[in-house]
């Protein structure tokens, strides 16, 4: 686990293959979160291309100070939101983006320098 203080500056990049967290460690998927980031074992919540990300994915980045989550679903976008976890967000108030990898990258960086408490998974292939 890595710290970082909170609402961090260093800009997230992403190739195919790596999430890049300036001056720090390259990822293949990760999860962020306001005071730290992880590599994002997809083991530990039964994630899966399809069905997609679990309600405990999203729980776990609510659970670490997140009030707004950002959703990379990969480069060509298949990587899916399970219906539990649709279902999640849809009855908690939080405010929820999904985008290709690329774009969520962008959101993701955008809402950290507008200081925001910003939680993401971000998947780096496919």
């Amino acid at each position: 686990l890595h710290s970082f203080p909170t609402r961090r500056s260093s800009d997230l990049s992403a190739k195919w293959g790596q999430i890049v967290i300036e001056n720090g460690p390259i990822y293949k998927d990760v999860s962020l979160f306001p005071k730290g980031h992880r590599e994002w074992n997809w083991l530990k919540t039964d994630t899966h291309h399809h069905p997609g990300i679990t309600e405990k994915d999203i729980k776990d980045l609510l659970g670490r100070g997140a009030e707004e989550i950002v959703i990379g679903t990969g480069f060509e976008g298949k990587l899916e939101i399970s219906q539990g976890a649709w279902d999640y967000i849809r009855d908690h108030n939080f405010h929820f983006h999904s985008y290709q990898t690329p774009q969520a990258v962008e959101k993701y960086n955008n809402l950290v320098k507008e200081g925001k408490f910003v939680g993401a998974l971000i998947h780096s292939t496919c």
